[in-house]
């Protein structure tokens, strides 16, 4: 009898019965769903528990950090104290990574920096225009900015004690733009310039090997294949 009201009511108000139908429907599938997501969660923490993988970075916090320009003896002696071999043989590390840190440029892009490291350095190629009395020093014209293709500089003056400079000769400086007053008058001069870190990574640094004659012929100039701060 109670069976038989029932399915008397259903028929009666069928629009009610299907959407309750509808909402049990929903309800059940959110259910499952809501399961399946749980028992995938609680799997992945558990494969997250017993394989956890991260990456660590070395950083040596010294006097000068966070300035990466600057030499630090301490970092420097940890270095070469610090045995990194052990990294790659410790069973908990899957990768070891001892790329270091390299220098770069970028056409185009402004140093948001109010006093960027190296703004002042120069890798620049020079033609000797002539040879200025007033000054005592070689006028040169910049013909390729290789650290700074963006640089303002287009000329100045450069001599050395070491190097002998040919007029028409085109050169290949690694050196530092410095301002300098002559005779009432303002001028960009390029200073050779030894850093402490490349003394410290055993490069020469004489003024014979930051300055190279690159002058190919024909208007023309030939770079090394390696940098010419790395000849010995």
């Amino acid at each position: 009898m109670f069976v038989k009201h029932s399915l008397k009511n259903i028929v009666r108000s069928w629009p009610k019965s299907t959407l309750f139908f509808i909402l049990l429907t929903a309800l059940g599938a959110t259910l499952c769903i809501g399961m399946s997501l749980t028992t995938s969660i609680l799997s992945f923490l558990k494969e997250c528990d017993e394989n956890y993988t991260t990456i660590a970075v070395f950083e040596y916090i010294g006097v000068d950090y966070p300035d990466e320009s600057r030499l630090d003896p301490d970092i420097a002696r940890c270095c070469e104290e610090f045995d990194f071999d052990s990294l790659s043989k410790n069973p908990d590390v899957l990768n070891w990574d001892s790329n270091a840190v390299a220098f770069g440029y970028i056409a185009g892009k402004t140093a948001k920096a109010a006093d960027p490291a190296y703004k002042d350095y120069s890798v620049t190629v020079i033609y000797i225009l002539s040879f200025n009395v007033k000054n005592d020093a070689f006028q040169y014209s910049v013909i390729a900015d290789l650290l700074h293709p963006d640089a303002d500089v287009q000329g100045g003056y450069i001599n050395s004690d070491e190097v002998d400079f040919e007029i028409g000769h085109m050169y290949l400086i690694h050196g530092k733009y410095t301002s300098a007053r002559s005779h009432g008058e303002q001028n960009t001069v390029i200073r050779p310039v030894t850093l402490a870190s490349a003394v410290k990574a055993g490069v020469n640094v004489a003024e014979q090997s930051l300055i190279v004659d690159v002058t190919a012929g024909r208007g023309d100039y030939e770079l090394p294949s390696f940098p010419a701060s790395k000849r010995r």
